[in-house]
C-alpha cells in the first residue's frame, strides 16, 4: 500500500465540489453549469449578495464551504424551484439558500467520504455579508459558475481553509 499526502485543495476535493454544484444547479435548469476562472486567494473580499456557509472541522482541516449567489440568479433559481419570484431576497429565499447549500455540501461530502475524507454534518448559516465568513489569513478557493441564462458569473463555491491540523495521509 502506498501512502499519498494530499493538500485540502487537491484534485479530489476540487472535482467533488465542482461536480456537486454542477449536479445541483444543472438539475434545476437542465443545462450545463460552467466553471469560469477559479482563483486561490488570502485576505481578499468577494462580491456576492448572499451565501450559505457550512463549517467543517475534520481530522485534517478546519474550514468552511460557502455557496454564494448574485441576487438576480438566486431569484431565478427560487422561481424555478417554487414557481414564484418574490422580487427581493426574503426570509423564504434565505431558507432556499440554506437548502441549496445543504444539497451541494451533501453531494460533495458523499463523493469525498468514499475517497477517505471525513466531514461531519453541519447546519448552514446564511448571510448577506459573505465577507464576514472569510477569516483573516485563511486560504480561499473561489470557484465561480455560469449558466447559459446569464452573461456573467451567477454563483460561486468558496472553499475556505482556516487551519490545516495535520498532513492528510491516504492509503
Amino acid at each position: 500500500m502506498t501512502d499519498k499526502k494530499r493538500s485540502f485543495f487537491d484534485e479530489d476535493v476540487g472535482k467533488s465540489f465542482i461536480e456537486a454544484v454542477q449536479q445541483t444547479f444543472g438539475g434545476y435548469f437542465s443545462e450545463p453549469v460552467n466553471l469560469v476562472a477559479p482563483r486561490l486567494f488570502e485576505n481578499s473580499e468577494v462580491v456576492y449578495d448572499i451565501g450559505g456557509l457550512m463549517k467543517f472541522d475534520s481530522h485534517e482541516v478546519e474550514g468552511s464551504m460557502i455557496v454564494a449567489f448574485e441576487k438576480d440568479f438566486l431569484l431565478k433559481v427560487y422561481e424555478h424551484m417554487l414557481g414564484e419570484n418574490p422580487g427581493a431576497i426574503t426570509s423564504d429565499v434565505e431558507d432556499a439558500v440554506g437548502e441549496l447549500t445543504n444539497i451541494v455540501y451533501g453531494v460533495a461530502k458523499a463523493h469525498l467520504v468514499n475517497k477517505g475524507y471525513q466531514f461531519p454534518m453541519s447546519r448552514p448559516q446564511i448571510s448577506r455579508d459573505i465577507n464576514q465568513f472569510l477569516v483573516q489569513n485563511a486560504k480561499c478557493l473561489e470557484l465561480p459558475f455560469r449558466l447559459q441564462i446569464g452573461k456573467d458569473k451567477q454563483l460561486a463555491l468558496l472553499l475556505v481553509v482556516n487551519r490545516l491540523k495535520q498532513d492528510r495521509v491516504a492509503g
